[in-house]
């Protein structure tokens, strides 16, 4: 029993399992059965899909669309079924045109008087039905023009959403190159305000160092002014010491000493 069921496991898929298997939703699967368009099995707690159906059908639908765009609204989903609603009164019509030909082939001639008014009622009762027929075919043809129109608007709008992918790509690429440009232009400015810092701080060093120096050299000026300055007194001393020795010689000289 537990082979057996394992067997079943392996030739079937469950609807996540198909899902995953096609990238859809598992609602997209769900209406695909519910439409007739996926067949399957209600095995367990839930429906099965045969895997060589699904295989058959990914190679049938290798040069048709790919199965991401069945992703449609209801309302496609319920067009399909009035369509295929459509198609099954229209055989019924037919049927019963079939069936009172048959009638007809049947009377004899003791009951065309008699059938003549169920005749006439058939007649009555087939025209209403092709004129409903009719009608049914052109609300058709009207809900078939408008899918194919939705269809194409779809097509439009995954063809716009691709094309703006694409320029939100480019954008995202332009903007991390300005970034990229914005940094460097960032670390090569930061760059350079080190190397000006760095000759900042050296030349703060080389005027420090000749202020120092200039320092060093008005001290030594100083120390000379001073030395001159006494240099100039004892000249002064020595000048009126000596001009006090000849007035002195002078004097004595006048006074005959």
């Amino acid at each position: 029993m537990a082979q057996t069921e394992l067997a079943i496991e392996k030739s079937v898929l469950t609807i996540e399992q198909l899902a995953e298997r096609w990238g859809v939703h598992q609602n997209t699967i769900r209406r695909r059965i519910q439409c007739g368009a996926i067949p399957s099995h209600i095995i367990g707690k839930g429906h099965k899909i045969s895997i060589k159906w699904i295989e058959a059908y990914e190679d049938g639908e290798k040069t048709q669309k790919p199965v991401a765009e069945y992703k449609k609204d209801d309302d496609l989903a319920k067009m399909k079924r009035q369509s295929e609603v459509l198609e099954a009164e229209n055989r019924l019509v037919d049927a019963k045109i079939k069936k009172v030909e048959n009638e007809r082939r049947l009377l004899t001639l003791e009951g065309v008087v008699t059938d003549a008014r169920k005749l006439a009622a058939l007649k009555q009762e087939i025209e209403k039905d092709k004129v409903g027929l009719e009608e049914l075919r052109s609300k058709l043809a009207g809900q078939k023009k408008e899918l194919e129109m939705r269809e194409d608007a779809l097509d439009r709008d995954e063809e716009q959403c691709e094309i703006a992918k694409e320029e939100l790509e480019k954008g995202k690429q332009a903007f991390s190159i300005a970034m990229q440009e914005k940094e460097k232009r960032v670390a090569d400015h930061e760059a350079a305000m080190v190397v000006r810092e760095d000759e900042i701080r050296k030349r703060e060093e080389q005027a420090n160092e000749e202020m120092s120096k200039l320092k060093d050299e008005r001290k030594n000026l100083e120390r000379t002014e001073q030395k001159i300055n006494k240099y100039l007194e004892l000249m002064r001393q020595w000048r009126d010491a000596q001009g006090l020795v000849k007035k002195k010689h002078i004097a004595d000289r006048l006074l005959g000493y």
